[in-house]
């Protein structure tokens, strides 16, 4: 059993709702070819990106979703692969306080965001993987994040895994009670206070 998921799990089984399809995606996570799949998606997009090289300004545009009117799109499966491999379910560190998931809807921009950089740069979804502000990568950008929409569809058809895909802010509502503050102390190399995840510095585009 991966560390750091047991207590949103216990709180899903014992409800219904959006607390019951959080704990089946948590509950995926035990397996792994069902990472190996998505694994194998995060790939094909590296793949194209390293044969494109498009440009990264690190400005932090990608996340700053009300100021500069784009959208995040997220399946259940992929939040739940993000939260957990960050850190940033409840349980994960003992000293992390819960906090509530409805908040993140009210934010302008992405609650991973430090400064310019990701947060859980290494552990991003598909759509942030695959999203940068070089024009001159916007036509492959579109037909390689369509790629991966489908793949990630089919592997949950594939595993039988609920699918549900949402705009991030309003997906990380349904964790409600699973997801712990993010606080960075002021080193570029150190970890996470309160969630274990390690800051890396890298920008999302």
């Amino acid at each position: 059993m991966r560390e750091g998921s047991e207590a949103a799990r216990d709180r899903g089984r014992e409800a219904g709702g959006d607390a019951r399809l959080v704990t089946l995606w948590i509950d995926a996570l035990e397996s792994d070819d069902v990472r190996a799949a998505i694994a194998g998606v995060h790939d094909e997009i590296g793949r194209a990106i390293a044969a494109q090289t498009p440009r990264c300004d690190m400005s932090g545009r990608c996340c700053k979703f009300e100021e500069y009117g784009h959208r995040l799109y997220v399946t259940g499966l992929e939040a739940a692969l993000t939260l957990v491999d960050a850190g940033a379910i409840v349980g994960t560190n003992p000293d992390a306080s819960q906090r509530s998931a409805h908040d993140f809807a009210q934010e302008p921009g992405c609650l991973f965001q430090i400064g310019n950089a990701c947060g859980v740069h290494a552990h991003r979804p598909a759509g942030c993987r695959v999203y940068f502000c070089d024009p001159l990568w916007a036509p492959v950008m579109n037909d390689v994040a369509e790629r991966a929409v489908e793949r990630v569809r089919a592997i949950h058809y594939e595993f039988g895994i609920p699918y549900r895909y949402m705009e991030w802010r309003a997906l990380l509502t349904m964790f409600d009670g699973c997801v712990g503050p993010v606080e960075f102390d002021g080193n570029e190399n150190s970890s996470v206070r309160s969630t274990n995840v390690t800051r890396e510095g890298e920008a999302l585009e």
